[in-house]
């Protein structure tokens, strides 16, 4: 408190914001709005971005992998008729 108040430029700008705390409320709530809809946004990107990291890993698994194992793990997996 001491340094504020020796120091011209910073009391005067003390004084300038006596009473405004409420727009400095509303401010820092815009801020935070607005950094909750970028963190949001970045989310989207990273699912979206793990989504074509994926779907490509399974689509070749799928492509490797010998029908013969899927026939096999099917007919156990059905009611015998």
């Amino acid at each position: 408190m001491k340094a504020i108040q020796e120091n011209p430029l910073l009391s005067r700008l003390g004084t300038a914001v006596e009473g405004q705390e409420a727009t400095v409320v509303a401010g820092l709530q815009m801020v935070g709005a607005k950094a909750i809809v970028a963190s949001a946004g970045v989310a989207r990107f990273l699912a979206g971005l793990l989504g074509w990291v994926v779907l490509p890993v399974y689509f070749s698994f799928f492509l490797i992998a010998s029908p013969k194992g899927w026939s096999a793990s099917r007919g156990a997996a059905l009611p015998q008729a």
